[in-house]
């Protein structure tokens, strides 16, 4: 019985291995689930410049977090409907007009 047919992908040991593998120089093993390999790499040497061992829970908060932003990003870089573009553009001058109104 494999690792994944009890409980699932284990990046813990993933990144133990990856985390070997670059400190005797050698070139990093893919796996197909799990982390991406060259955020792996540039986690790997964040760790080795700073000098503090990065532990397997923190590393996949860091990657989860990493994932939302660039998804956000993504999200907001996509081109916008001019007619909804002109239309939130004339939301945002009406409210500043009726804040503008209510402080008179």
């Amino acid at each position: 019985m494999s690792r994944k047919e009890v409980g699932g992908y284990n990046n813990d040991l993933a990144w133990r291995i990856n985390r070997i593998q670059h400190y005797l120089g050698i070139p990093l093993t893919e796996f197909s689930e799990g982390l991406d390999p060259n955020w792996v790499k540039q986690q790997l040497n964040a760790e080795e410049q700073a000098g503090e061992e990065v532990h397997a829970e923190e590393l996949e908060l860091r990657y989860e977090e990493d994932q939302d932003r660039s998804w956000n990003d993504s999200e907001t870089s996509e081109s916008e409907d001019p007619e909804y573009a002109q239309l939130r553009e004339e939301e945002k001058e009406d409210l500043l007009n009726s804040l503008k109104e209510e402080e008179w």
